[in-house]
């Protein structure tokens, strides 16, 4: 999928949900290693998700705080697959989300 298709995707999701005060909606997470090159449709699925936000959901953007200055992610959050967070990256992932409770 390109990152209109992911974004249509998500914001399909919260359309379908339930009135409800606030929504959150998460960025997607940056990769690295032979998974980084689906980086670029994140960060594009991204924009347009924050874009979209406004005044509809409340958006997250967790892919900024474990990227590097490439995209990429950081080596300290990488659980060692290049896709999955390690316990220090969901540090970061629930310390950013409790910012919002």
């Amino acid at each position: 999928a390109d990152g209109r298709q992911l974004a249509a995707n998500i914001l399909n999701a919260v359309a379908a949900l339930p009135p409800v005060p606030d929504i959150y909606v998460c960025s997607l997470l940056p990769s690295s290693g032979r998974h980084r090159t689906g980086n670029s449709v994140k960060l594009d699925a991204n924009a347009r998700l924050r874009e979209a936000a406004v005044g509809r959901f409340i958006f997250i953007d967790l892919y900024s705080k474990l990227a590097d200055e490439n995209g990429a992610l950081l080596p300290c959050y990488d659980s060692g697959d290049g896709v999955h967070l390690n316990a220090a990256g969901y540090a970061v992932f629930r310390n950013e989300l409790m910012k919002f409770m």
